[in-house]
């Protein structure tokens, strides 16, 4: 899935702060930034919820999981059921979590390309 057609599916549910607050393959060091990167064939989503810009980012996750991913750190889950986590990317969703891109890579070698 390409990030124009994951955008597209978003924009059912989430309202346009919401997106403008969305950044795509960038890294955003601002407070309440959030936003998704691909790393190889995997998505990432990260969250930055204080003013120091420490960012937490989570995955990896596949399209589809990535879509449920992003409504859940909008609270927007309810709106995306078709996406629901896979008991593999729920155990994922609650306990991989990284603080930067080198840590992510140390995890997952095949990463680096």
């Amino acid at each position: 899935m390409t990030t124009n057609e994951i955008i597209k599916i978003l924009k059912t549910g989430l309202n346009l702060q919401e997106l403008q607050q969305l950044y795509i393959n960038q890294i955003v060091k601002s407070p309440d930034a959030r936003g998704f990167i691909q790393l190889g064939d995997c998505w990432f989503i990260y969250d930055n919820q204080d003013e120091r810009g420490n960012i937490s980012f989570n995955g990896p996750f596949d399209d589809s999981s990535l879509i449920y991913a992003i409504a859940k750190i909008f609270c927007k889950s309810s709106l995306f059921q078709s996406y629901k986590f896979s008991e593999k990317y729920y155990k994922i969703f609650l306990h991989n979590h990284f603080s930067s891109i080198e840590e992510i890579k140390e995890k997952y070698p095949e990463l680096n390309d």
